[in-house]
């Protein structure tokens, strides 16, 4: 049986989508999405506004990922929508499932 596992992404755009930076969060792994979820808008209020419009997402994917060598790849569109995949050994492993919140 397969268990979910959800990661938290946020980012500052000046100008989306060109310039983007990931903002470190405190708890960026999560046992559910609901958990990630409850976090993700408090946390987006807490970011410095100054740096651009905000931009968080929370992705679920296979929680054996976190027992490989995995990568969290994220990219923002031209519309301002944040998508996140999960990558292992040079290959996407899972694209991830994204609920996002723009602040």
């Amino acid at each position: 049986m397969q268990s979910l596992a959800a990661v938290m992404l946020v980012v500052s755009c000046t100008q989306v989508p060109e310039k983007c930076t990931e903002i470190p969060v405190p708890v960026p792994a999560y046992e559910t999405m609901a958990a990630c979820m409850d976090d993700l808008r408090p946390m987006m209020g807490q970011a410095d506004v100054r740096k651009g419009q905000i931009i968080g997402a929370c992705a679920s994917f296979d929680s054996a990922l976190f027992e490989r060598d995995a990568a969290i790849v994220w990219d923002v569109s031209a519309a301002g929508r944040l998508s996140v995949e999960l990558e292992a050994d040079s290959m996407a492993v899972a694209s991830a499932e994204t609920t996002v919140l723009q602040r």
